[in-house]
């Protein structure tokens, strides 16, 4: 079973490099799994994951993202842009 899984993540790997890479995000590795919550940044969870669902890109929906310098507003964004591609890549899968 770990080569089928091992296979299976390959493939998807294969298919999300280009996606990231036509992206041209600023920060590539920016994950939403590791966006910090803190009362200073002043993130909603519940916001957050909503728009780490990707529902915002199958309804053809803009996000704006304000805040004060250096809350880490180009981070969630390239969180949010790289859970998307990552989103793409797996339903590409199926």
């Amino acid at each position: 079973m770990r080569l089928v899984d091992a296979e299976a993540s390959s493939r998807e790997n294969k298919r999300l490099k280009p996606a990231l890479d036509e992206a041209k995000l600023k920060l590539r590795h920016a994950c939403v799994e590791e966006i910090e919550f803190s009362a200073k940044r002043g993130l909603d969870k519940v916001v957050v994951r909503q728009l780490a669902s990707g529902r915002w890109v199958t309804e053809t929906q803009h996000v704006t993202i304000s805040g004060a310098t250096g809350t880490g507003k180009t981070y969630v964004a390239c969180a949010l842009a790289h859970q998307a591609c990552r989103k793409t890549a797996r339903r590409i899968a199926r």
